[in-house]
């Protein structure tokens, strides 16, 4: 079966800006999805969103940021690409088995701001072109059926982005080196939200 869904987010960045924490969510995103169920256990979903994200260092609880005060926003457009397993049996045909958790691993395409602080001695990042970058989606959820046709889901959404330069600290273009922070790890985005979708089309073989 099919199924056609909204996700309502709230987002959170860890990177070299603000906190640390990696679900602490401060701001907000959404999107849609298509998925296909091809059995009981496995499903592929395609989803497309919008994602803001901020940091600011005087949220943070590392002294040294508290001191650095520098602060970003940025906007994220994202695809991604995503293969879902249930752990219990989930028939979408069937009310009797009407839950389930479930975790997915994917491949994503987002695109952001790309920033810049013009001095280091400036407290906000800077807009620049628009840029882009592949990341790896990955994470947990759990879901239940409404209805034969309504799927209500709960998860938690990590995004590993292959860019570091999400908050300003890595700009890629030239005319600035005011690079600062660690480039031992990239820059996440986290996702806690809810989804609703819509079922349809003939049950596949796997119903009874």
């Amino acid at each position: 079966m099919h199924e056609f869904g909204i996700q309502i987010n709230n987002t959170n960045y860890v990177g070299e800006i603000g906190k640390t924490t990696f679900i602490n969510p401060t701001d907000s995103g959404n999107g849609l999805f298509y998925k296909r169920n091809f059995t009981t256990r496995f499903a592929v979903r395609a989803e497309l969103g919008f994602a803001k994200i901020s940091g600011n260092d005087l949220e943070s609880e590392e002294p040294a940021r508290k001191t650095r005060k520098f602060s970003f926003e940025n906007n994220l457009l994202y695809g991604n690409a995503i293969f879902e397993f249930n752990y219990l049996d989930f028939n979408l045909d069937d009310l009797r088995h009407s839950w389930t958790p479930y975790v997915f691993v994917g491949i994503g395409y987002h695109t952001y701001d790309d920033l810049f602080f013009e001095t280091l001695s400036d407290e906000k990042a800077q807009h620049n072109i628009r840029a882009s970058s592949w990341g790896i989606p990955f994470g947990l959820g759990i879901k239940t059926k409404l209805t034969r046709f309504l799927v209500l889901g709960a998860e938690v959404k990590a995004l590993y982005s292959f860019s570091d330069n999400i908050d300003g600290s890595f700009p890629t273009f030239g005319g600035t080196n005011n690079s600062f922070g660690t480039q031992l790890s990239n820059d996440w985005v986290m996702f806690s939200g809810i989804t609703l979708s819509y079922s349809f089309g003939r049950p596949p073989c796997y119903c009874d």
